[in-house]
């Protein structure tokens, strides 16, 4: 009986997580579309983002002037 509960439990949860991914998506897709100018810089972002993200977990830990350098060589 008890793990039939945790199975409708998981399952409930599931339904959730598949529910509110459903609502996430159709917001995105409300969203206003980007211009050109607009990808460029996201997608720059990203890469910066990026860019720090993996000097961190390398152990390198790029300090605002390297990452600048990097960014910009």
């Amino acid at each position: 009986m008890a793990m039939k509960k945790i199975i409708n439990k998981v399952a409930s949860e599931e339904r959730d997580l598949v529910g509110e991914f459903i609502s996430v998506e159709e917001e995105v897709k409300n969203l206003p579309a980007l211009s050109d100018v607009e990808k460029v810089q996201f997608d720059h972002d990203i890469n910066i983002s990026h860019l720090y993200h993996s000097s961190k977990i390398e152990g390198s830990k790029l300090n605002e002037e390297r990452l600048e350098k990097a960014i910009h060589a």
